[in-house]
């Protein structure tokens, strides 16, 4: 959402620190790294590819909590009710929970143009029985850059290794 809003690029720098985000009530939040560590000063991309936490949380605060609640919204996660605050910056790493069908959806936006796709979940006497609605969520631009950084295997092996169980022979 932030590259779409032109307030990031795939090479606009987070610092991927320790660091205490505070909410308008005045609750502190400590977000962490899956692996309890920093890394540092990285760009988008490579935050993005390793799956680092603090520069995801970094860019939601800088999105708006309320912006991203509706985009998420837009994108199919319909059972997010309560308001940005309620959530707070954890929002980015799934504070308000998802079921694997959601981000499968969601995540297809990047190989279908940005678009949100309607997904056929079997037949019922030849006749589809489909779920939700096409809804364009990025520019086509968008969804091939973010889609070209996720497949980057060199880009995410700091994480995930040179081989690992993200290499797909497609």
């Amino acid at each position: 959402l932030g590259i779409e809003k032109n307030l990031f690029q795939a090479n606009t720098i987070f610092d991927d620190e320790r660091k205490l985000y505070t909410d308008f009530n005045g609750n502190s939040y400590l977000p962490r790294n899956a692996d309890l560590g920093f890394w540092g000063k990285m760009t988008l991309a490579e935050a993005l590819a390793n799956s680092r936490n603090i520069p995801a949380v970094t860019a939601v605060s800088k999105i708006s909590v309320g912006e991203f609640l509706q985009f998420l919204h837009l994108a199919g996660f319909d059972h997010l009710k309560a308001t940005p605050n309620f959530y707070g910056p954890g929002l980015s790493l799934g504070s308000g929970g998802a079921s694997l069908f959601q981000l499968a959806r969601a995540y297809g936006t990047f190989i279908t143009g940005g678009v949100l796709p309607i997904v056929e979940l079997g037949k019922n006497q030849k006749k589809s029985i489909t779920f939700g609605t096409k809804q364009r969520l990025f520019s086509p631009e968008v969804a091939e850059e973010i889609k070209y950084i996720l497949s980057d295997r060199n880009l995410r092996s700091k994480a995930f290794g040179k081989r690992s169980y993200l290499d797909f022979p497609y």
